[in-house]
């Protein structure tokens, strides 16, 4: 599986950075409302998108993307991204493990 060899890489100190992550991942996220609902995320779709990348970990609990580059096509788009993880937020929705 694609995470298994990302964990792996970044398990080797090789920089994960998770690129296109809104144009990877809208389709699959916007048909998972309960992934959207775990992540506090209800249709937000940048947003779940973003905190689950940011939140996928190795076996070792250490984060295996330190970067995401996501779409910034407009100012929603923009405010959806920034409220994935901004610690006001984060801290609100119970997801502080997000921020470490």
């Amino acid at each position: 599986e694609t995470q298994e060899i990302f964990s792996k890489a970044s398990q080797a100190g090789v920089a994960m950075t998770a690129m296109k992550v809104y144009q990877n991942g809208r389709k699959k996220m916007s048909d998972n409302q309960t992934l959207q609902d775990q992540l506090k995320s209800k249709d937000l779709v940048g947003r779940a998108l973003l905190r689950h990348v940011l939140g996928l970990k190795r076996e070792d609990g250490k984060p295996i993307f330190s970067t995401a580059v996501s779409s910034l096509h407009n100012q929603q788009m923009f405010e959806e991204n920034m409220g994935a993880l901004a610690s006001v937020a984060v801290r609100r929705d119970g997801l502080e493990a997000h921020l470490a």
